[in-house]
């Protein structure tokens, strides 16, 4: 099993998107995921790929969840 950190979306590029979580920002590739993505979003990410969007309600809970 692989655990996610969910990302915010702070900047939507063509082929990436820049994300933070937890003051680490990274640039993501978004060749796996199917979803538009817009600045605000939250993305679980795996090898720097966004793989899924989930709400704002899911992120917080996964943030509380790993503390």
């Amino acid at each position: 099993m692989c655990i996610s950190i969910p990302y915010k979306i702070i900047e939507v590029a063509e082929k990436t998107v820049k994300a933070e979580a937890g003051g680490e920002i990274k640039t993501l590739k978004l060749d796996v995921i199917e979803d538009q993505l817009m600045v605000g979003d939250f993305v679980l990410v795996q090898n720097d790929y966004a793989v899924t969007k989930i709400s704002s309600k899911q992120a917080d809970e996964l943030i509380k969840l790993f503390g």
